[in-house]
């Protein structure tokens, strides 16, 4: 779990939440399948199927 602090507030968000936030900004959130969310809290957040990257 990651702390975010803003000023003297601390807010505690689980991976997936951060993860979700992040996506719901626009931002991508594939480099943290499987890292800090699952293929399945993936398509919770992005209602698609993960397709890992061929690199």
């Amino acid at each position: 779990m990651l702390a975010w602090q803003s000023s003297r507030v601390v807010m505690e968000m689980s991976d997936f939440e951060i993860c979700s936030m992040l996506h719901s900004w626009g931002c991508p959130i594939e480099q943290y399948v499987g890292h800090q969310i699952t293929e399945d809290q993936y398509k919770q957040i992005t209602g698609k199927d993960y397709v890992a990257s061929k690199s």
